[in-house]
């Protein structure tokens, strides 16, 4: 008998069968009695996850069909279930077993959870359970579950399947009110999974989480989201015209900033519908867009215009704009939502960004959409330190280039599919777009 907490898994022969839910034949559904609704959650969230279950010596007992086409993605050719069951990881894979999310876990006796991982084409969010002796002394398997998500395609299985399992850590966590969370979009539910997952205290770490002011565990603006059903869902008035007036602002001290940060609104509109983000996330993308280079206010003009090649120590005064301007954003509360954006759109995906080196997915993924933004216009018109634009051709390379390194590679393979296409249009046309950037 194979225990973990109050769960029990047992040994049949040489394999490790898991209890997790069993299943009715006939109609689909959790039959063990403990109330149908939550059954149904989480057979939805079975039907949509890859479920594997290794014994101790790294020897695959079980997997589901979703793991099995997980597998067949990882070494890119089609797998059968004689090729992987009572096989080594290892094998199957041909990786190192301790270099494997449940090897990982074995090897360190750490459960895992919340890991985010590219497999193949797929993006996984992977979780581990050790299956531990009757004495809990040694770990005798372990359960690895794996949920494929794909962002753009938001009204998915895969993503009510994010959801409900995000509610369910919520619950487990004994948050009083969790039913808002059915209602957010799959990139805050799996921001959300990853607070609730990655911290001991009880309230999730919104410091680097974009959606921080949309969260109903904040501890300080929550019940804003609790109170306000539509909290988020329009840009009200005071909103609209602050925004206005800031744009005033930074047109007189810079025309070139002014137009820039239109034409920045407008292609992380283009590029926020391409990765399928959600009404409420286009509206903080976009307000966030057209105030990214708010803190350039702070800053000399004739730095700003400067043409020569900057020092160090002005580069270092350029570089402190996304806090100048996040700063400003703070002290105003209509507008505080868009401050986590600007403060981290200079953010480079491999951690060698500033203001703070953040790193993949710790960048805020409406940061990540506008760094790629803010770039392919920098590239696409002239500026003060480079007259001549780019062509299209060499922006698409810079951004292949920079994949993985500058820029996230989902938001840059995105940015380069939709430029192909014809639907990011890399001239002055782009402007007359601008003009209209504000609206949703």
């Amino acid at each position: 008998m194979l225990m973990r907490g109050g769960k029990q898994a047992t040994r049949h022969g040489d394999r490790v069968v898991c209890p997790f839910v069993n299943q009715s034949a006939d109609s689909g559904h959790a039959t063990n009695g403990k109330g149908s609704n939550r059954h149904l959650g989480q057979a939805k969230v079975l039907s949509a996850m890859g479920a594997l279950i290794v014994d101790s010596s790294g020897g695959i007992t079980f997997c589901n069909p979703i793991m099995l086409e997980i597998f067949s993605k990882a070494v890119e050719r089609a797998l059968s279930y004689q090729e992987v069951i009572n096989q080594p990881l290892a094998s199957v894979l041909g990786v190192a077993f301790g270099k494997t999310l449940v090897g990982s876990s074995l090897l360190f006796r750490k459960e895992l959870n919340g890991k985010r991982m590219r497999i193949g084409s797929w993006d996984v969010v992977g979780s581990t359970r050790l299956l531990w002796d009757r004495n809990r002394e040694e770990p005798l398997g372990c359960i690895g579950y794996y949920l494929p998500y794909v962002p753009s395609f938001t009204y998915s299985s895969e993503a009510t399947a994010v959801r409900h399992m995000t509610e369910q850590a919520a619950i487990e966590r004994r948050y009083p009110v969790t039913a808002w969370i059915t209602d957010i979009s799959m990139e805050h539910a799996l921001q959300l999974y990853e607070c609730l997952v990655s911290n001991a205290h009880t309230v999730p770490n919104t410091k680097y989480c974009a959606f921080a002011l949309r969260c109903a565990f904040n501890p300080i603006y929550g019940f804003l989201l609790l109170d306000r059903s539509s909290h988020q869902n329009e840009p009200d008035v005071i909103v609209s015209r602050a925004v206005t007036l800031l744009l005033r602002l930074i047109k007189a001290k810079d025309t070139d900033t002014f137009y820039h940060s239109l034409r920045v609104a407008s292609i992380t509109k283009v590029l926020g519908k391409g990765l399928g983000l959600s009404r409420q996330e286009l509206m903080l993308l976009r307000y966030g867009a057209v105030l990214h280079d708010l803190g350039k206010l702070e800053i000399d003009g004739s730095l700003l215009q400067s043409t020569a090649i900057l020092k160090a120590n002005q580069m270092e005064t350029l570089k402190l704009h996304s806090v100048y301007g996040a700063r400003l954003l703070e002290s105003y509360p209509s507008l505080r939502p868009f401050s986590i954006i600007v403060r981290y759109h200079h953010e480079r995906f491999d951690g060698e960004g500033y203001p703070e080196g953040l790193e993949g997915d710790e960048i805020p993924f409406l940061s990540r959409i506008l760094a790629v933004a803010d770039s392919i216009d920098a590239m696409a018109n002239p500026r003060p330190y480079r007259p001549t634009p780019l062509t299209t051709e060499q922006i698409i390379e810079v951004l292949e280039a920079e994949s993985g390194h500058q820029f996230d590679p989902q938001v840059a393979k995105q940015a380069i599919y939709l430029i192909g296409q014809g639907e990011l249009i890399l001239d002055g046309r782009i402007l007359a777009m601008g003009q209209g950037a504000l609206q949703v």
